[in-house]
Order: C-alpha cells, then structure tokens, then sequence
C-alpha cells in the first residue's frame, strides 16, 4: 500500500500493528519509524526463510540497511518491529487488509529495509547491482521453474557403487543443487574424481610391472577431454547401449538450434566425424543423425560407424555441455538457465549413461 492508502482509507484498528510505530510518507511509500522497505523480486534459495540479515554497504558502513527474508511468513499482528511493519504495509493491499480480519497475513515478497538516509546511496550506488553481490534482485525477472514436473519419468539404475568417500560426499551437491545447470556439473564431478583415481587403481593393478606401468604413464594424456575419453573407452564398450543414448541425443527436438551450434559452430577438437571446412559434409550429417541415428543410416551415409566413433561421440557431448555450462567464453556455446529443460532431457541422460558403466557393481 501507498501512503496515502494507508492514512485515508484504514485506520490503525484495521492495520492491527503496534500503535507506538511512527507512519510517516517518504515519496509515497510508508515509512515506519523511518525503515524504508525496497522489495526483492528474485531471492537466491541459499537464503534461510524468515530470517534477517544485515548488509554492510562497503563505501557507507555507517548506514543502517537490512535484508528479512520474510516471503511466505506469516506477519505477527501487534507485535512486529519496524522493519518489518515497513515490508509489511507495502506488502499487503486495502483489500487483503479488509479481508483477513480473522487470519494471518502472509508475505508475498522479501524486502531490503533501510533508513531514509541510507535510501538514495543504496538506490544509486547498490541496488541494480545487487545480484551480485548479494544473490537477489529489485528487477522483474522470468519466472523459472526448475523443479522436474510429473510427466518425468525417473530411471533408477541398480547395484551402483561408488569407490570413495569422497565420490559419496560428491552425490550431495547432485542433491541439494536446484538447477539443471548445477546438477549436472555435480554429476560430471562424480566422473572427474575418478579421472587420477582410476589411473591409479590402474597402476596398482599392475604390482611390479614396471614396464606396464611406464607404458600407462606414457600413453595417459592429461588434458581434461583425454582423461575423460580413456574413462568412456574402458566401461562404456557396448556398442548396443551406447548407440541407443546418442540416438536419443540426436533425435530432431526443439533443441536442435542449441545443440547443432554447441557442438559443430566452434571447431573444437574430439568429434569423430570430421567436416573441417566442409558445410554440405556437415548438414548432412546433422541431417542422417536427427533423423535416424542407426549403424545402417550412418554407414550407409559413408561417414564410418565403429565402437571408437561412438565412444568419441559420447566423450565429446558430455564434455562439450559440461564446459558450455562451467565457462563464460566466446570461444564457444554458453549455456544459461533458459536452457534448463535441455540439459534435462538431452544431456543429462548421456552422462548418466556413463556414470551407470562407470559405476556398477562388479559381479
């Protein structure tokens, strides 16, 4: 509510707050015992509910400004202090005043709360930066759900088993993170700590080999892409398997534009079928894969079909996702939460291809 809602049309019997609060208008806003409430469209989900939280405005530490985590809280009429009297009386409308004489009100926003000095700093010097460096935004932004609706279809793997303690630990940012983009980086740091883990199981494998040994150290390349590749090519070896997730992958989709530019538009190193400079080479090949992603289709297309093509492949997706997702460069495709339900349905179930041959138990 505005100010002048609140002193023309209620009176402090309907607004059921503490009547020693000072109202007053600071440029048609209530300002209660002189907090001024800002709301938040966008909070970050690391933030505890119905908590507050003091913020330091680092060039105007002798400023008081506030952040209350109040959205979906219910406001505890009579007894509120006046920061959160402020968020209050903007939250609600005449209406849900009248209307909930004989219930709580419950919040509808957060809110950063400040002094009337603090106010025109914060406004020019903080708040449109406030994503940030604080996780929350005073802007509109579209709405995301990321939260897997019904019509998803769970896939549980059987007899998985995770070598280390660590890989345990790994699984619960898979957990707690609640994007796709953050789940399926934690899913590919389940695979990265096995990248000098499996070498050394390797090694010890070998006892006194030293010659086994030397050759393994000599032939183990360490760039990321390579390390994950020798961990594809040693537990994903049935070419079944591995054709029916990359034709799921390339099966034509709304995502076709997005996946055709994250994979072929950069010329990065690791995909099988070569096109180089050859654009024709590559739209048909975009072409057979969409449409039928089979050892007959491709082979009979003449661009070769081998269990090394396909580990290639499946190597190179994941890899390219995962650095599309963990990097910001124009040096290739960067994904954002817009893609959401992409790497939902097209990455993630690759990757999990690979983690269940990783990871089985061995009989």
């Amino acid at each position: 509510m505005n100010y002048e809602e609140v002193t023309e049309a209620l009176s402090p019997e309907d607004l059921r707050i503490d009547p020693s609060l000072q109202i007053s208008d600071f440029n048609g806003v209530c300002s209660v015992n002189d907090y001024i409430p800002i709301p938040i469209d966008h909070l970050s989900s690391r933030y505890k509910s119905n908590e507050t939280f003091d913020i330091k405005l680092n060039l105007h530490q002798q400023l008081e400004c506030i952040l209350i985590s109040c959205k979906g809280e219910a406001f505890t009429y009579g007894e509120a202090p006046a920061i959160l009297t402020a968020a209050y009386l903007y939250d609600i409308t005449p209406e849900e005043v009248r209307n909930n004489r004989e219930s709580n009100y419950t919040f509808k926003r957060n809110y950063v709360v400040l002094k009337s000095d603090a106010h025109s700093i914060y406004v020019a010097h903080y708040k449109n930066s406030s994503a940030i460096w604080g996780g929350f935004t005073h802007s509109p932004v579209a709405e995301m759900d990321n939260r897997i609706p019904g019509t998803h279809v769970v896939n549980a793997i059987p007899d998985l088993e995770l070598p280390t303690a660590e890989h345990h630990t790994a699984t619960l940012r898979a957990i707690y993170d609640p994007t796709p983009l953050g789940h399926y980086l934690a899913l590919y740091h389940l695979i990265e700590l096995s990248f000098d883990y499996d070498l050394v199981e390797d090694i010890k494998s070998l006892g006194a080999d030293l010659k086994g040994i030397g050759k393994l150290l000599a032939n183990y390349n360490n760039a990321e892409y390579q390390r994950l590749l020798r961990l594809v090519k040693k537990y994903w070896q049935d070419e079944a398997s591995l054709a029916a997730h990359l034709e799921a992958f390339f099966r034509t989709s709304t995502y076709d534009a997005v996946i055709d530019e994250l994979l072929y538009a950069y010329d990065k190193e690791g995909f099988p079928w070569l096109f180089k400079d050859d654009t024709q080479k590559r739209a048909a090949f975009i072409a057979h894969s969409k449409h039928s992603f089979t050892k007959q289709c491709i082979s009979a297309a003449k661009f070769g079909w081998t269990l090394d093509h396909l580990q290639r492949s499946v190597a190179y997706i994941i890899y390219r996702f995962r650095c599309a997702i963990a990097h910001a460069s124009i040096g290739e495709h960067i994904l954002t939460i817009n893609d959401s339900q992409m790497i939902t349905e097209k990455a993630e179930p690759l990757l999990m291809g690979l983690i269940s041959q990783m990871y089985k138990a061995k009989p």
